[in-house]
């Protein structure tokens, strides 16, 4: 587990911008900007999340087309309550949307599932990867829009992708043989990425948490979930 006694905190800057911030411009005169905004940021999370709840392949992108839908009519969002943890009012939102769905498209078209070679995870813990893999994803579009060598670099290191697919990883000779630089390079680009990476995370969920003591419980969640599936790319 991370340890949360030394966390580097990057200060909000004036004015900074939070995740209920935009929520509310959800209604506002630039509504299309921010849904653009909201699908964009979120999208990765909610199809992974209605993955787990809709098994069947057939009706899975019909789930997730109809979720956006309803979230745009119903503004479920944007009445959300605002004193409650951002991850844990959408999770709601589309696990709730999830069993009004299924009871009026087929729960047995939803059972035709293709075999499994493992057991699935418990629900909560899947949830929490499903995050964490969407907060890496905003973490390094961010990280590519401010230093693309950096991005480039934990990318073919850990076989990431900027837009949240996935590639072999590479040791650090044939990173520098692609960067057509030197292994110690690399490795010295690779320390500065991390470091980068954990602080545009931080600032995300800065913006998304209330207060100090939300924001570190939620950091070291998270961070302990990312690693998990990618150890080594974020530091606590």
């Amino acid at each position: 587990m991370l340890d949360d006694s030394a966390i580097p905190s990057e200060p909000p800057s004036d004015g900074v911008t939070t995740r209920w911030s935009h929520i509310a411009s959800l209604s506002g005169d630039n509504r299309d900007a921010a849904w653009k905004w909201f699908v964009e940021r979120y999208k990765p999370f909610v199809r992974g999340l209605i993955g787990l709840g809709v098994h069947s392949p057939r009706l899975r992108q019909a789930a997730e087309d109809d979720f956006w839908g309803y979230v745009y009519l119903s503004r479920s969002v944007e009445r959300a309550d605002r004193e409650r943890r951002f991850r844990s009012y959408l999770s709601g939102v589309v696990r709730n949307f999830i069993k009004s769905w299924l009871r009026t498209h087929g729960p047995v078209d939803n059972s035709d599932t293709t075999a499994r070679g493992t057991v699935a995870p418990p629900e909560f813990d899947a949830e929490l990867r499903l995050w964490a893999d969407n907060l890496l994803e905003i973490g390094m579009r961010e990280l590519a829009a401010e230093h693309p060598r950096y991005a480039s670099v934990l990318a073919l290191f850990y076989g990431l992708s900027i837009d949240g697919g996935s590639n072999a990883p590479m040791p650090a000779s044939k990173v520098a043989e692609k960067l057509t630089c030197t292994t110690e390079a690399v490795y010295m680009m690779l320390v500065r990425a991390r470091e980068r990476l954990r602080v545009l995370i931080e600032r995300e969920l800065r913006r998304s948490t209330s207060d100090e003591s939300s924001l570190r419980e939620e950091l070291v969640t998270l961070l302990n979930a990312m690693a998990e599936g990618h150890p080594g790319i974020v530091i606590p």
